[in-house]
């Protein structure tokens, strides 16, 4: 049986392939975590990227937050003992047989990039490749809920079911009223209304990018940038460097 789930599974990574561009879960870190550790604060915080099947969440924070005010118990403990476990600076390890069970999320796999940019002062980046679980639940409650980026994140939400959701529910009606009348002129008028909300919807998205992006450059160009961190391969894939401006951000990947 397992020897019919590893061809599955090869199959269907090779008809990704085939078809287009790979899946961004084929590719990615389930859990990235931006850390840094150093003698007088310990084992820091400063950005974490999530991966839910094609799309990723990037949360980054204004300050470095301790690690046991970003995850939970067991996951700060777990974190902070591979942040020690980090290799020399400039080097990378792999730990691909780690597997940990965490607030019910089963973790696979491990790189471990680590640079020193300060006296006794490493950034570390941690990538978990494997997850099954809610990653959500290795995350401190509060986490998510005091970022002021997810308060812009509500508005265009709100935004969004107004200038999409009420014209589609509009929409629907009128294909309802076409179809029960057969009038000729209504699908000219239906076709006009597919290009408009079309066009709204583009609108919505780009707005949306737009929101997030200016947050970012505006807390960015207020933070000094850490030292960029070289481009290790491991498997595929590069670094980049911790570090960062506050702000959520969802980032769909190819279908």
């Amino acid at each position: 049986m397992s020897d019919q789930r590893d061809n599955t599974s090869e199959g269907n990574r090779a008809s990704g392939h085939a078809g287009g561009a790979p899946r961004l879960s084929e590719l990615a870190p389930a859990i990235t975590i931006h850390a840094q550790m150093s003698q007088t604060r310990g084992v820091t915080v400063n950005g974490i990227e999530l991966l839910f099947d094609d799309t990723r969440i990037r949360l980054t924070f204004e300050a470095d937050r301790n690690v046991a005010d970003v995850f939970g118990r067991e996951m700060a403990e777990f974190v902070t003992g591979l942040c020690h476990e980090a290799p020399e600076n400039g080097k990378m390890l792999s730990l691909p047989d780690l597997k940990a069970s965490i607030s019910g999320c089963e973790l696979e796999g491990a790189a471990i990039l680590a640079r020193a940019y300060a006296e006794n002062v490493a950034a570390i980046t941690i990538r978990l490749r494997r997850l099954q679980g809610n990653a959500l639940a290795l995350l401190q409650p509060g986490v998510l809920r005091d970022d002021a980026t997810s308060r812009a994140l509500e508005r265009a939400v709100d935004e969004a079911i107004e200038r999409i959701y009420v014209p589609l529910r509009n929409f629907e009606t009128s294909i309802d009223l076409a179809l029960r009348e057969g009038r000729r002129g209504e699908a000219e008028r239906i076709h006009a209304q597919i290009i408009a909300f079309r066009t709204e919807i583009d609108n919505i998205c780009y707005n949306f990018e737009r929101l997030l992006a200016d947050d970012l450059a505006r807390r960015d160009a207020a933070r000094p940038a850490l030292p960029p961190v070289e481009d290790v391969e491991e498997e595929s894939g590069s670094e980049q460097s911790p570090g960062g401006p506050p702000y959520l951000r969802l980032i769909p990947g190819n279908r």
